[in-house]
């Protein structure tokens, strides 16, 4: 059976995926202080950002606008919700194959 984070997860990221390209997270690089470098290792900017810090806010942003607005997440009891909020999507999950 899928799990409720599961499904919601995958609500989002089709939520997500209209406003936002998740294929550039995929190939994009990082230096050692988490900026966001071209193949050239020139700074550049992902889904307008230039850094991993702040690509995960937003993206912890969007999440939590995403759960408020989910009749399936007002129905889970509490623990379960703070655990959701708790695990939201970050950079790393989409970076990669």
């Amino acid at each position: 059976m899928i799990s409720m984070a599961h499904t919601l997860r995958k609500e989002w990221e089709k939520l997500f995926g209209k406003k936002h390209d998740l294929d550039s997270l995929k190939t994009s690089k990082v230096d050692q202080d988490g900026h966001f470098i071209s193949d050239a290792g020139i700074k550049t900017e992902v889904l307008g950002h230039h850094d991993v810090d702040s690509l995960n806010r937003m993206m912890t942003s969007d999440w939590s606008a995403f759960l408020d607005g989910s009749d399936v997440f007002s129905e889970l009891d509490e623990q379960e919700q703070n655990e959701l909020r708790s695990n939201g999507p970050a950079y790393d999950e989409y970076n990669g194959d």
